[in-house]
């Protein structure tokens, strides 16, 4: 009998057809890339976070950044800064913070060798504003007192506008002509502690008009009252977009307007023509300055700053020599990704805001077009690169230093607005989408 020799079968497994050299170093290899993933899963959220930060190549290229910038002192009374305590823990335990005229205390400001009475409270609707180690403030100067010609302006953690995107915007805004508001940044001193940078950001007063090279006039804008007391625990039958329609109107500095006769007599026209668009009893030419307003509509569409479009953010100043409404720049919240929104004029989140009802005029719409072509231009992204870019870089940078070692959650809230923000690859990216949706038909 003879006995036949079965085939072996040739087995192979994962690494079966590589030489034993390679399988050790595959395999080492896969180790390593396990090793480094569990590893980096099991690290702290502090060593996490700093390591975006580390990694980041503006933060080693501004190592020797000097922080030059102003340097602003505040001293609060030890009475006076426990009642801004009391006004933020009230906050952090209702999650939001409702304030008033009441809420200001003394305080005095000092730049420099010159020390000047002012009124502060705590400021910020959100905890973003007061839950950190840095506090928000609205500050008012007494006296006719004026730094850096502002008699009204807010102290607050660039983080809260998005760090330089805001300062970006309101830039622009103002080489466009269009209503914007001063806003730097300063080192802060509050009694005698390092408080680190602040965005310095303007408010509405008499200055804020002179600066913008307009006539005096009234600042108008819709009541929030509604969306903070009724819609932000329960929506009750509203929609957030809309509730302009049944909002009351507020007038800025309400008490230097009634010693006026003049400015009281442009504030009844102001509130008129605000009382006029919730009716849409007007066509949007008829309220608004024409091509102002499309033009800073196509500039916000440019900067992804819908935000700043709400009602709650929206200001309108009113213009003496035509009688017409003209939008400010305000809490922009300038979106750092690259893509553009869709175009005010379909639907999306803004079917039944005040933006629909003003486009429905042709004229306002033609500027707005006109507007997004120019802005969608190359030459006009390398315009602002060229004013901006270095000063932009620069506080970029030390705003970089400054969170670098900090806490994971600082670091993290600041990702999308300073670790990854490139603002002129974004701008490059957005401008062509946009002119991507001018082309269609």
């Amino acid at each position: 009998m003879r006995l036949r020799l079965s085939k072996v079968k040739k087995r192979t497994t994962l690494f079966g057809s590589v030489p034993s050299l390679f399988k050790s170093a595959i395999i080492c290899g896969l180790f390593s890339i396990g090793g480094v993933y569990l590893g980096w899963i099991g690290m702290p959220g502090y060593l996490k976070a700093n390591f975006q930060v580390i990694k980041n190549s503006e933060l080693w290229r501004g190592l020797f950044e000097v922080n030059d910038l102003e340097t602003i002192r505040l001293d609060i009374s030890f009475k006076n800064f426990q009642k801004i305590e009391s006004k933020r823990r009230e906050a952090i335990k209702y999650d939001r913070l409702i304030s008033s005229d009441e809420d200001y205390v003394k305080a005095n400001l000092s730049l420099g060798e010159s020390s000047l009475a002012c009124k502060i409270r705590l400021k910020g609707d959100l905890s973003d504003h007061w839950a950190g180690d840095k506090m928000s403030f609205r500050v008012k100067m007494k006296d006719n007192g004026l730094i850096y010609g502002m008699s009204r302006f807010s102290l607050q953690k660039p983080g809260t506008r998005l760090n330089t995107a805001e300062w970006l915007f309101h830039k622009t805004l103002k080489q466009e002509k269009l209503l914007g508001l001063n806003y730097k940044f300063v080192n802060l001193i509050l009694n005698g502690k390092q408080m680190g940078i602040y965005a310095m950001e303007e408010h509405f007063s008499k200055e804020m008009i002179e600066t913008n090279e307009r006539r005096e006039g009234v600042i108008v804008s819709y009541e929030e009252y509604r969306m903070w007391n009724l819609l932000f625990e329960d929506r009750r039958n509203l929609e957030w977009d809309n509730l302009y329609r049944t909002s009351n109107y507020q007038t800025s500095n309400s008490n230097r307007i009634k010693k006026s006769s003049m400015l009281s007599s442009q504030n009844s026209v102001a509130l008129n023509l605000l009382k006029k668009l919730q009716e849409e009893k007007l066509n949007g030419e008829n309220i608004f300055a024409a091509e102002k307003t499309g033009k800073f509509l196509a500039l916000a569409h440019f900067f992804n700053a819908e935000h700043g479009l709400m009602f709650d953010d929206m200001n309108f100043y009113f213009n003496p020599v035509t009688c017409l409404l003209e939008p400010i720049g305000f809490d922009a919240n300038c979106g750092t990704n690259e893509s553009s929104p869709f175009s005010y004029f379909t639907s999306g989140s803004t079917r039944s805001t005040w933006i629909n009802h003003v486009l429905k005029s042709p004229l306002i719409a033609y500027h707005y077009v006109y507007y997004l072509n120019e802005f969608s231009k190359p030459t006009f992204v390398e315009k602002l690169q060229s004013v901006f870019a270095d000063d932009e870089l620069k506080y970029r940078r030390l705003l970089l230093k400054e969170i670098a070692g900090g806490n994971a959650s600082e670091i993290w809230y600041n990702f999308n607005s300073l670790l990854a923000f490139k603002p002129w690859e974004s701008f490059k990216h957005r401008a062509k989408r946009i002119r991507n949706d001018l082309s269609e038909p």
